[in-house]
């Protein structure tokens, strides 16, 4: 219906000659104005008391962000943003609202916490863990970015409320990119530091004294564990690749599986030699105690 009524109006002034500047063309074109205001303004009223029927209905503030989502390209008429503007006010509050929660939750150590367990069990580093929780973060910021340009449309930056929450994301997301950037920096000079060839020279093994026992362990760089994993994950992330570093990564991605192998089997070795000794001690005080 209301489709029909904009076509109607627009029909009206197309038949108008506007080089007719005559008396005649004069009133033909205020006539034709008139009634096209009028069309226009009876669609107006149309998709007001759609939309506001559609908020009143909607059950949550999700819903009146898709509702927002639908209409928003009429937002620069007056009359529909007048009638909507009460439920914008609510909605941004609500966004301004997430948007400190989000800066609360990210500057809480047991979220990440929590994250890094979670992480843990998927077998992703450290820093890898860290960047991606910040990533979790910005994504969430520009879908709160996103719900105000929603709720204000297209020129949502010129509105006072728009221009508040613009400044406040772009401030919160340029930290986020700088705390990503130190994270990456710093694994950078740490495993720039690492000397490759050091560890290559050094002994396969190593023996540890722990109290009164000695175990023998893999004498390998913990960190060059997750050297490739680090690596091809900050890629994806679409962090600037080290080429020095790549190269490791490389050397450490073939190494990792024998590493890895190594360390299974000591352990093994290890819990049966304590298991072994345990009982060879108990043998050796029995035969003491009978001599």
């Amino acid at each position: 219906m209301a489709l029909k009524e904009i076509n109607e109006a627009h029909a009206l002034m197309i038949n108008i000659n506007i080089l007719d500047l005559s008396g005649q063309g004069d009133e033909q074109w205020e006539k034709a104005r008139k009634a096209y205001d009028l069309k226009v303004d009876k669609v107006e009223g149309q998709i007001t008391s759609t939309l506001r029927d559609k908020l009143e209905g909607a059950k949550n503030s999700n819903e009146m962000f898709k509702v927002f989502s639908m209409f928003n390209a009429l937002f620069l008429r007056p009359r529909i943003r007048g009638a909507i503007q009460e439920y914008q006010n609510r909605l941004l509050a609500e966004v301004k609202k997430d948007i400190q929660k989000l800066k609360d939750k990210f500057l809480e150590e047991k979220n990440m916490e929590g994250q890094q367990v979670l992480n843990k069990v998927r077998d992703f580093p450290k820093i890898s863990n860290k960047i991606i929780w910040t990533k979790q973060i910005e994504r969430k910021l520009e879908l709160n970015i996103d719900r105000v340009q929603k709720v204000l449309g297209t020129q949502w930056q010129e509105h006072p409320e728009g221009r508040e929450l613009k400044t406040l994301g772009d401030t919160f997301a340029r930290h986020l990119s700088q705390v990503q950037q130190t994270l990456f920096d710093s694994w950078v000079k740490e495993m720039s530091e690492i000397n490759i060839n050091a560890v290559r020279e050094k002994p396969l093994f190593e023996i540890v004294r722990h109290m009164e026992k000695f175990d023998l362990n893999l004498n390998f760089n913990e960190k060059l564990f997750h050297l490739f994993k680090e690596s091809n994950n900050l890629k994806r992330m679409g962090l600037r690749q080290i080429f020095s570093i790549t190269l490791r990564a490389q050397d450490m991605q073939y190494m990792y599986p024998i590493a890895l192998s190594l360390q299974d089997s000591l352990r093994t070795f290890n819990y049966i030699n304590a298991k072994v000794s345990d009982r060879f001690s108990q043998l050796i005080a029995k035969l003491q105690s009978g001599a």
